[in-house]
């Protein structure tokens, strides 16, 4: 953002604080995602946890957020295609989900969800990669 000051193009950055990028029905940031969905963008902001909780009503209301995605998640291992699933561990976009606890002042969460994604989302890649050379 401050490069884009610099240059004179402020006026291009998308800003999301309560304004088009936001559904207050889903209570998500709804974007033109393409490696991701709505879910997955919301909380890959992590240029700006602090204005991403106060969109979405706090920090207890982003934790609860949060929590709740990565709970949807736990059943398929955390790994989803492109667009798929609240929270997926096999692209970019998901990879700091976990650790947004850390900024909303619940780093036991942190702890928690990282422990419990890193197993079982690098033995699913590993066993696809180990399949797919086998083939």
């Amino acid at each position: 953002a401050q490069l884009a000051e610099e240059l004179g193009y402020e006026a291009h950055l998308p800003a999301y604080q309560g304004n088009k990028y936001y559904d207050l029905e889903k209570q998500l940031l709804s974007g033109r995602w393409v490696e991701a969905n709505d879910w997955q963008g919301t909380f890959g902001v992590s240029h700006d946890i602090p204005g991403l909780a106060a969109l979405v009503g706090g920090n207890d209301a982003l934790t609860e957020k949060l929590n709740s995605a990565i709970e949807q998640a736990v059943e398929d291992d955390f790994v989803f295609g492109y667009g798929g699933g609240t929270v997926s561990y096999a692209n970019q976009p998901g990879l700091s989900n976990a650790h947004v606890f850390n900024y909303v002042g619940k780093p036991w969460l942190s702890q928690k969800w990282v422990r419990a994604v890193s197993q079982p989302a690098s033995l699913r890649r590993y066993q696809s990669k180990y399949w797919l050379w086998r083939a």
